[in-house]
């Protein structure tokens, strides 16, 4: 186990990642590692698609971890993502067509939340729209300097005379496999409300339930849904490739997760 969680980390997988691989491992430690075909029997036994794909992985990085075969392996894991991939696109679909607002809709809410000096709840629309940002990536602090930051947590940087600021993501969902995300803003508005604030979200906020009271007039939509509503209404690649980019999300991702291509 010790020797298989040091191989983990020396792949540079998030934390949790690896977390969650060694108590996967815990599901199949008796299984005989020579039979692939008995390990997909026992993969099957798991009750969801999720649950499925979850342990799959696992067996397929303990394979080569080892160095024995993992091809069937692989090739199941290539069936869970294409079941996968059509019940995501239907749902997002559904999502979207249910939302009944579109990004117009959205950007004159958020004009209205700076209009009525609700500047935190403006960062956070501004943020969602324009930088396709997730929940995750909004956990920042608002300093003045950069000596102020660290890598392990995510900071609004104001300018010198307050006129721009900067974004710095260290942290966000598939921070492992992107570097650090680096936005500037120069929106007079956006950088006002960012002078007006010391942070945008705190680490034990429950930003789900926030976000939902935010958007409330929205219908209560989702910092997903909304990523979603945005590319449903993308009409080129660029728009999608830029989508892709700020959200650390690679196309096929979008593609499949989050309707995002026009077919």
């Amino acid at each position: 186990m010790e020797s298989f969680q040091k191989y983990l980390e020396d792949l540079n997988l998030a934390s949790s990642t690896i977390r969650t691989h060694l108590k996967q491992f815990k599901l199949f430690e008796e299984v005989d590692i020579h039979d692939q075909d008995k390990m997909i029997e026992l993969v099957k036994q798991q009750d969801t698609l999720s649950k499925q794909k979850t342990l799959s992985s696992t067996m397929s990085k303990y394979l080569q971890f080892v160095d024995k075969p993992h091809n069937k392996i692989r090739k199941y894991i290539t069936t869970l993502n294409d079941e996968l991939a059509v019940i995501h696109k239907k749902r997002s679909q559904k999502q979207v067509e249910s939302a009944g607002v579109s990004v117009a809709d959205m950007k004159k809410f958020t004009d209205q939340l700076y209009k009525d000096k609700k500047y935190r709840e403006f960062v956070i629309m501004y943020c969602f729209i324009y930088l396709n940002c997730r929940n995750q990536d909004l956990i920042a602090e608002v300093v003045d300097a950069h000596h102020e930051m660290d890598d392990k947590k995510n900071y609004f940087v104001r300018s010198k005379k307050k006129d721009t600021c900067t974004l710095y993501r260290n942290v966000y969902k598939t921070s492992d496999k992107y570097d650090r995300k680096i936005n500037k803003f120069v929106c007079k508005k956006f950088v006002n409300a960012i002078n007006n604030i010391a942070y945008v979200f705190k680490e034990n906020d429950n930003i789900d339930r926030m976000v939902k009271k935010i958007t409330e007039p929205l219908g209560s939509i989702t910092e997903s849904v909304i990523t979603k509503l945005i590319l449903s209404e993308k009409q080129n690649m660029t728009d999608v490739e830029k989508v892709s980019k700020n959200r650390g999300t690679s196309i096929s991702t979008l593609h499949s997760n989050y309707n995002g291509l026009r077919e």
